[in-house]
């Protein structure tokens, strides 16, 4: 159990030797330290390491009241509990200042035992509460290093990822559209120093001013945004499609804009030669009864109307930019993942050219049926990509279903048939055994009965 040192400071020896003697007898816990003058206090006090200080308000050079002032003046000891001792008959001047002093309680002369206990043990807690206070205080600002240490790596982190992004990113302020940052990159794709963008308003890069300004109204409540603009401009003039993706995020304690912003020149070549290619494919898809649809990266595309009306979708964005498992249940009939299987099929046609196997669907309304898939990859334009040709065979695979159920009962009627047969061979087969022992045992009493000298009775039936 610690110890408790307590500080007793007064110019009469017995007067510290009544209060020591006190406290020893009713506070064993605690240890008592005696100074004869308020000097002396102080250079006890700087020496050691107390819990609390008594001090006696009347004492001649410094008083009590001035020590306890110079105390909670010093930040080493500002936190110390003082309890100032005065005479009954102190004036409350005196006490007030003593409160200004910064004394924490008061005792009385004489001394009333009990009153000292409590007053003491009501120091001890402060002191104890104070240096609760002060080692958590010291926990929290080590721990505020240590964010603080960790914010700063993380802001190297992110500078170096904002530096070397391939994506021009620039930051502003929302309320005055101004560029307050931008990356390498920013300034490659629109051909200004990153000093000419700083301060400039983001709106001048944008040849759609308005979209722009749609786009940006158009964020959720965390300030996210992503769309596709036509044209941006560049300091020469020459303009490109991009798609702006944009959000909030709050940057030295003030909400900023980030926008990454990605040049989709090529995406929109692509798109083209897309829709070329589709032109090609487009009187094949409309007439076609069976489902055909595109797909690149595991993601679909394209489809035709066929495909739509398979799947109860309205449109094709509907069913567009979706991998195969997101119109399929979560698990095929066999327990198997319906994403890992999809991408293994869809692998094994990009390798071979050609697949087929069949397939559990959903339909947009919910409702699973069974599809017979054959996945091709074919070249649409420069790039590769694999058309799926579906066809529903739920029909089938009900009447395949209810043939092996048929199947199954008619089996079961043959095996129960040849049971019965089985059952009425035996008995006839046990019929004849008998008969052949009656004749027997007929054949065997005649002879006996002509050994004994006797005539047997002539039987048509046994002579047949």
């Amino acid at each position: 159990m610690k110890t408790n040192i307590l500080l007793a400071v007064d110019d009469k020896p017995d007067n510290l030797y009544v209060l020591k003697s006190l406290i020893a007898q009713h506070l064993p816990g605690c240890k008592v330290l005696t100074a004869l003058s308020a000097e002396e206090g102080l250079a006890t006090m700087a020496e050691s390491d107390l819990d609390g200080v008594l001090i006696d308000v009347q004492m001649p050079g410094m008083s009590g009241i001035e020590m306890c002032r110079q105390l909670k003046s010093d930040e080493r000891t500002a936190h110390m509990p003082v309890i100032l001792i005065t005479a009954h008959s102190a004036e409350a001047k005196l006490r007030a200042e003593g409160l200004e002093a910064g004394a924490d309680d008061f005792l009385t002369k004489p001394i009333d035992n009990i009153e000292l206990v409590a007053k003491i043990k009501v120091m001890l807690r402060i002191k104890q509460a104070q240096n609760e206070l002060r080692d958590m205080n010291a926990r929290l600002e080590q721990l505020v290093d240590e964010r603080t240490q960790t914010l700063r790596e993380s802001e190297g982190k992110y500078r170096a990822l904002f530096e070397k992004e391939k994506n021009a990113i620039f930051v502003h302020d929302p309320e005055t559209m101004l560029i307050l940052d931008a990356n390498p990159a920013m300034s490659s794709t629109y051909g200004y120093s990153y000093e000419g963008l700083i301060g400039m308003n983001c709106l001048e890069l944008s040849a759609e001013v308005e979209e722009s300004l749609k786009a940006a109204a158009s964020a959720d409540e965390d300030g996210r945004f992503k769309v596709d603009l036509r044209w941006h401009k560049k300091k020469d003039g020459t303009v490109f499609p991009l798609e702006l993706d944009g959000y909030s995020a709050v940057l030295n304690g003030k909400t900023v804009g980030f926008t990454v912003i990605n040049d989709i020149t090529d995406r929109r070549k692509a798109e083209e030669m897309l829709r070329e290619s589709e032109t090609k494919f487009r009187t094949l898809f409309e007439a076609s009864s069976d489902a055909v649809m595109l797909l690149n990266e595991r993601i679909f595309f394209g489809c035709n109307p066929a495909t739509l009306a398979m799947f109860n979708c309205a449109t094709q964005k509907e069913f567009c930019d979706k991998h195969p498992a997101d119109l399929s249940p979560p698990t095929q009939p066999d327990g198997t993942d319906s994403r890992t299987l999809a991408d293994e099929h869809i692998a094994t046609a990009m390798e071979a050219g050609s697949h087929r196997f069949e397939w559990m669907h959903r339909r947009m309304s919910g409702e699973d049926f069974y599809a017979d898939v054959t996945l091709s990859a074919i070249k649409l334009g420069d790039r590769g990509v694999l058309q799926a040709l579906v066809r529903d065979i739920t029909e089938r695979k009900r009447d395949e279903e209810e043939l092996a159920e048929h199947r199954e009962h008619l089996e079961e009627r043959v095996r129960d048939r040849t049971e019965e047969l089985r059952k009425v061979v035996n008995l006839m087969a046990g019929r004849e055994n008998r008969m052949v022992e009656l004749k027997r045992a007929i054949k065997n009493l005649r002879l006996q009965i002509e050994e004994a000298g006797m005539t047997p009775v002539a039987d048509e039936r046994s002579e047949k």
